[in-house]
This record gives structure tokens, C-alpha cells and sequence, in this order.
């Protein structure tokens, strides 16, 4: 359901009608997993802070029928999707930078290369598509769930073509083994 929902962009409505699943059940069973997985995305920023070439988009996005913004922070590996209610100052865009050399132009941030066309331009194009359908989060739990899924769904789709069967061997194996880093289990996809 996550990855059907957070990488393939089906509505819960559909899941819904598909599987039989009642959307109140589906809802708590996403925010039970992003609980689950939500120490996650900070070895992710730790990556992408030491990344030679960062992007950074930005979009406008709803949180209980108040405007807000959807960032998404990414390089060829990583993705990271934040979404928070008002635009934060410069300090969040240097608490995912911090590195004296990256030039930072409104949300752009790039080290000094040459500029190409940037891979992962559909993964901005996700969250502009992904607000369209949904409307924004219902609630800030629901902005913090949809962040956290997505940037663990996201960065694991860039790093294999079988995210659902990784995805669901990771939360297997972290069944068994409660006290592993989720982290370790969803990226180290050669461990067995």
C-alpha cells in the first residue's frame, strides 16, 4: 500500500476499493509505519549533506486547508521530501547544506560544476502531482507520515528497480529483528 501510494501516486480511494481495506485503516497503518521508520531520513540528510551536487525544489502545499510549502532535497542517490506549513528561513536550507563551497541560489543549491540537465527532475514533478491529487495533508501528522514515507520509498526506488520487494524484505527482516536500524535493512540491499 505505501509504495502503491507514496512512489506510484494511487489515492488511498483506489487502494481502497481495491484491496477492501477500510481508508481510516489504511491511514493508520501508514502513520504506524512511519513511526516505525521515522529516524530514517536523518542518516539520509547526512548523505546528502555530503553529496558533490545537490538539487532543491520547491512547491506550494496544503496542511489542514492552511497554505505551506513541499520541499524536495535530492542528488542521484537520495531524495528527501519535507513539508511544513510556512517557508523557513535560510537555516533550513544550510541544516541540509552545510558545506562552505555549495552556492546556494533561492532553493537551487549546487556546488560550483558545470550545470546539466538534472536526472531527477521527475521527482520534483512527483510532488506538484502529488498535490494535485491529494489537495496537501489533512493534518500535520499527515504532512509528517506523507514526508517520511516518501523520502524512504523515493530514495529506495532510486537505488532498485524492485522497491515493493525490497521494501517488504526490509520491514520482514526488521519484524524479526525489532531492534535493527531500519536504515541498515532498507539500503544495504546486498546484505542478505
Amino acid at each position: 500500500v505505501a509504495v502503491q501510494h507514496y512512489v506510484y501516486g494511487s489515492t488511498l480511494g483506489q487502494i481502497e476499493k481495491q484491496t477492501g481495506v477500510g481508508y481510516s485503516s489504511l491511514v493508520d497503518a501508514m502513520h504506524q509505519l512511519s513511526k516505525r521508520l521515522t529516524e530514517v531520513p536523518k542518516s539520509l540528510i547526512q548523505a546528502y549533506r555530503q553529496a558533490a551536487v545537490k538539487h532543491a525544489d520547491e512547491t506550494g502545499w496544503r496542511t489542514d486547508g492552511q497554505n505551506g510549502y513541499a520541499w524536495l532535497f535530492c542528488t542521484p542517490d537520495i531524495s528527501i521530501y519535507r513539508f511544513r506549513g510556512i517557508r523557513p528561513s535560510r537555516g533550513f536550507r544550510i541544516y541540509f547544506v552545510r558545506r562552505p563551497t555549495a552556492c546556494i541560489i533561492g532553493m537551487m543549491m549546487v556546488l560550483l560544476l558545470p550545470i546539466t540537465t538534472w536526472p531527477n527532475e521527475n521527482c520534483g514533478r512527483w510532488l506538484v502531482i502529488a498535490r494535485k491529487l491529494s489537495f496537501g495533508s489533512q493534518s500535520d501528522a499527515g504532512a509528517r507520515t506523507r514526508e517520511t514515507l516518501m523520502t524512504v520509498l523515493n530514495t529506495l526506488k532510486k537505488k532498485t528497480p524492485e522497491v515493493t520487494a525490497a521494501f517488504k524484505s526490509a520491514l520482514d527482516k526488521l519484524a524479526e529483528q525489532p531492534d535493527c536500524d531500519p536504515s541498515k535493512l532498507l539500503f544495504e540491499l546486498d546484505s542478505s
